[in-house]
C-alpha cells in the first residue's frame, strides 16, 4: 500500500509500527510537506494520505476523514510567530507567511483574525 504523510514528529510517531514492520508488511511511504500533500490529494494517487481540514472540502468525493491522527487541539496551533509580541489588531500591518493556500493555518487566519496586510504562502 503506498502512504503520504508529513515528516512531523505526529505523522511519525503516529505510522511508525507500521512503517517499520512492526505490526504488518511496511506500506510504501511518501513523506511531504502539508501543502505538497493537500495538492497529491487532489490527484487521488494514494489510498491513505494526510490532508488539511482545509483541503478535504475538495478531496471528500474521494477520500473519507479517519477518526484519528487529526493535530488540532487547544494550545497546539496554528501561531503566529514574531520576532516580538505585537497585539493581534496590528496584523493588518503585517506580512504573514502561510505554509499553503489549502491549510488550515490558512483557514484560521481568514475566519479568526484581521486581514494582514500582506500573505506569503511558502512550500
Amino acid at each position: 500500500m503506498k502512504i503520504a504523510i508529513s515528516p512531523c514528529p505526529n505523522d511519525t510517531f503516529l505510522f511508525h509500527a507500521w512503517i517499520a514492520g512492526l505490526v504488518a508488511k511496511p506500506p510504501e511511504v511518501t513523506f511531504a510537506d502539508i501543502q505538497q500533500l493537500n495538492e497529491l490529494a487532489s490527484q487521488g494517487d494514494f489510498p491513505l494520505i494526510k490532508i488539511s481540514f482545509n483541503c478535504f472540502k475538495h478531496v471528500s468525493d474521494t477520500y473519507q476523514l479517519l477518526p484519528v491522527g487529526a493535530a488540532l487541539g487547544f494550545h497546539c496551533g496554528p501561531k503566529i510567530i514574531a520576532k516580538a509580541p505585537f497585539p493581534i489588531e496590528e496584523l493588518i500591518q503585517k506580512r504573514i507567511a502561510i505554509p499553503g493556500k489549502e491549510t488550515t493555518a490558512h483557514l484560521f487566519l481568514e475566519k479568526l483574525l484581521p486581514k494582514p496586510k500582506a500573505k506569503h504562502f511558502c512550500l
